[in-house]
């Protein structure tokens, strides 16, 4: 009986950090490639299949926002942008990505991942799919700071983490911590 509550303990434990986000960090707008915050490498890019990139406020304080105000970058030329969705249905196209302001007509109400924005790419080959993509303040924005800023349901404004970029490679691995015998040895006493 003890194993099978030990088993059970373990699976539950497992089962609550797969769904967490990628950046603990509070209050964090990133850049992902799934709508739940905990993608930033993609290294399943293949040439003429469409890829989405999408904007993600994880770990929120607030309980509902109406929109953004962020700079989007982006170091890929061999992509085509297909598309660009909203949370809120509202039909625009932004005349410059580096200065986007998305603004809901109704607050909606934010959850440990918040899908803000999604752009649709295709990667047209030539070359690699080596690629950065990333937020940062926008351009043309007159409020103080260096980060993007969420707004809140009143209207105000907050400023917000940038999150990690995102990109594309050809393999995005795993990372490997080096360490001799001497640093794990007492880990088998």
């Amino acid at each position: 009986m003890v194993r099978l509550l030990m088993i059970v303990f373990i699976l539950v434990m497992f089962t609550q950090a797969a769904f967490g986000v990628y950046d603990p960090r509070p209050d964090v707008l990133g850049v992902y490639f799934d709508e739940y915050g905990d993608r930033i490498c993609n290294d399943m890019v293949q040439a003429s299949v469409p890829f989405s990139i999408w904007f993600v406020y994880t770990n929120p304080t607030p309980a509902s926002i109406l929109g953004f105000e962020a700079g989007y970058y982006t170091t890929g030329d061999s992509f085509f942008r297909l598309g660009m969705y909203t949370p809120c249905s509202i039909m625009w196209i932004p005349q410059d990505l580096d200065n986007l302001t998305l603004l809901c007509p109704e607050p909606f109400a934010t959850a440990e991942a918040t899908p803000l924005f999604r752009i649709e790419y295709m990667y047209i080959g030539g070359g690699g799919p080596e690629s950065t993509f990333y937020l940062e303040k926008a351009s043309g924005s007159l409020l103080p700071g260096d980060n993007p800023y969420i707004i809140l349901a009143d209207g105000s404004p907050i400023e917000v983490q940038a999150g990690y970029p995102a990109y594309t490679t050809l393999f995005c691995g795993v990372s490997v911590e080096n360490m001799d015998w001497g640093t794990i040895k007492s880990l088998y006493r």
